[in-house]
């Protein structure tokens, strides 16, 4: 290995603190993490040789930053998340969560409470953002019973954290109370086109006024 070449130039020392790490380390959500074998061999063997075949398509226009483009831009791009000022996280907790005989875990319940309590920390501009958490729809093969103990759950962690973080920090939204199983439900748990603008109706105005 060759040695470095030195010179005699030496830069004066910044005074300017270093920018703040694109992936600061987050030791409670780590302590969840866990490892599914599943998703990274799909990834590995079906998801990334995908996007390898992926021919790229010319920048709309020709220079040095085509945006935007249909072509992916490079990772540290100005559409990279880890650069951009978060004001407001949606998080929609996972309809598989719930179990037919159960419902929503309290495994499940604590984990998504350091989620939602991680996001609240993650913002690269240094600023306080926000999050919006949405609640469950009913689904046909769970019981209305177990869905509203579910919403209860996730209401109850919304509490601790607003007695936390402050009442504007964090915010819960009722699910559209338009939905309904029978006519806006494409399978058994998934939203249909009609569902979603029923959603969409509710959702879009919450963001807007957490973004004030």
């Amino acid at each position: 290995m060759a040695d470095t070449p030195q010179t005699n130039s030496q830069s004066a020392p910044s005074t300017s603190p270093p920018p703040p790490s694109p992936h600061p380390p987050f030791p409670a959500l780590r302590s969840i993490a866990k490892f599914k074998a599943r998703s990274h061999a799909t990834s590995k063997d079906i998801h990334i040789p995908l996007l390898h075949q992926i021919q790229s398509q010319p920048p709309a226009n020709d220079n040095n930053n085509p945006y935007p483009s249909p072509t992916p831009t490079p990772k540290k791009s100005p559409t990279d998340t880890s650069r951009l000022p978060v004001r407001v996280w949606v998080v929609q907790v996972g309809t598989n969560n719930l179990t037919v005989k159960t419902g929503l875990g309290e495994r499940d319940v604590d984990a998504w409470e350091v989620l939602v309590e991680t996001l609240l920390g993650v913002n690269p501009t240094g600023g306080e953002c926000k999050v919006l958490v949405t609640g469950l729809f009913y689904r046909k093969d769970v019981s209305g019973e177990l869905v509203d103990q579910a919403n209860g759950k996730i209401r109850a962690v919304v509490k601790r954290l607003q007695e936390k973080y402050g009442a504007d920090r964090v915010v819960c939204l009722a699910p559209a109370a338009g939905v309904k199983t029978e006519e806006h439900l494409v399978d058994h748990v998934h939203l249909n086109l009609e569902g979603y603008q029923l959603w969409m109706a509710e959702l879009f105005p919450a963001v807007n006024a957490l973004l004030g």
